[in-house]
């Protein structure tokens, strides 16, 4: 089931309290790249997430900016380097229902992190692939778009 480009809201079955993938709220105001985070809605930016087609599976994602993997973390990059990272988002059937995210580069995949972190920031790290037909993903590997109506972009 491929992602159609558009406006989105990103979450995970791994989060609980309506928390979304975002940038913070509340930011320096550098144009040093920006952590993308799990988070509560109420401390989240505004912004959403741009979805653009760049070929059969794969997307350029931006909030306020392109995403890249920094020292193996996710960052919306507010300039023009590192260049936006492209994504291999690929649709899961078995269990929770998503998508997993890959870098078309490196294999390495979108993560929310397991340890107690009150914030965590997504990681960019090897995914743990359960050994069945489909493959079976560990929810913190695993994200749900969600259209953004037009009239709320």
């Amino acid at each position: 089931m491929p992602l159609e480009p558009g406006t989105y809201t990103i979450t995970s079955p791994a989060l609980k309290n309506w928390e979304v993938v975002s940038r913070h709220r509340v930011e320096d105001h550098s144009l040093l790249p920006k952590r993308v985070l799990a988070i509560p809605p109420s401390v989240a930016s505004s912004l959403k997430w741009k979805v653009e087609c760049v070929g059969e599976d794969r997307y350029k994602l931006s909030i306020g900016g392109h995403t890249a993997a920094l020292d193996d973390k996710l960052y919306a990059v507010l300039l023009p380097e590192p260049p936006a990272e492209e994504w291999k988002i690929t649709y899961v059937e078995r269990a929770a229902k998503g998508y997993i995210i890959t870098s078309t580069s490196s294999g390495k995949g979108w993560v929310i992190p397991s340890d107690d972190n009150e914030i965590p920031q997504i990681e960019v790290r090897t995914l743990i692939v359960g050994p069945s037909f489909p493959p079976t993903y560990p929810t913190g590997e695993i994200f749900t778009f969600t259209k953004v109506p037009d009239s709320e972009e």
